[in-house]
């Protein structure tokens, strides 16, 4: 051990980001043949045949480059709702003093 950090490949990551935002404390991945649990909370992977634990960290990406596929940098996405949300085309909610008065007999 060099201690150096590896990056996870990109579904890797995917699948992490997926259980820390859904609130997960675990996650179960595969790098190349061997099977890790990630534990979220303590920001360790274990590896599931050897029980070996080494820490992991959550980093933002250097580039600004979205990682092709089809992917956006986070940056990017922000702004684009940001700009939707901004531009305010739904009406107003009506409030009990601007609805019609509704009269029964």
């Amino acid at each position: 051990e060099d201690g150096t950090w590896s990056p996870y490949g990109i579904e890797t990551s995917e699948a992490l980001e997926r259980a820390r935002l859904f609130g997960d404390p675990l996650c179960q991945v595969k790098v190349r043949h061997w099977v890790y649990e990630v534990h979220l909370g303590h920001m360790l992977q274990m590896n599931f045949k050897t029980k070996k634990e080494r820490p992991v960290r959550c980093v933002e990406r250097c580039d600004d480059k979205g990682g092709g596929r089809g992917r956006l940098p986070l940056a990017d996405i922000k702004a684009s709702i940001l700009y939707f949300v901004e531009l305010e085309t739904l009406a107003p909610a009506k409030t009990a003093s601007t609805m019609p008065a509704v009269a029964s007999r």
